[in-house]
């Protein structure tokens, strides 16, 4: 099986793919970018009679938005990754408290969360 690419670039309200591994580069298109796989392989098993592998979507945006994008992505997953270590470090805390002898409602205050949520750090 072959690998394949999809260049994804929006005209009006479609989005053109061009595959360069097909010959002259063929070109489809499709609504939204969920249907380029599908779209793509489709295009494959037509020009070519063999199932394609792996269908590689690259979206072509214009340079300053492409920056954007890639900077709000990396913020989202630094903010996920700290959103772990923030709920790992406050379970720990919670149990370091409760071992303590502290009470739930006590913890919640001194972690600034409900004592429901104190109660589930403490059982998770």
């Amino acid at each position: 099986m072959t690998d394949y690419t999809a260049l994804c670039e929006r005209v009006g309200k479609w989005w053109e793919i061009t595959v360069p591994e097909l010959e002259s580069g063929r070109v489809t298109q499709a609504r939204r970018l969920d249907q380029v796989d599908e779209t793509v392989r489709s295009l494959v098993r037509l020009m070519t009679g063999h199932e394609p592998g792996n269908v590689t979507v690259e979206v072509q945006l214009p340079e300053d938005l492409r920056a954007d994008v890639d900077h709000a992505r990396a913020m989202r997953e630094r903010a996920e990754r700290e959103a772990l270590e923030s709920a790992a470090l406050a379970r720990a805390s919670a149990k370091r408290l409760a071992a303590d002898g502290l009470s739930v409602r006590d913890i919640g205050q001194i972690l600034g969360i409900s004592f429901q949520r104190a109660s589930q750090l403490l059982t998770s």
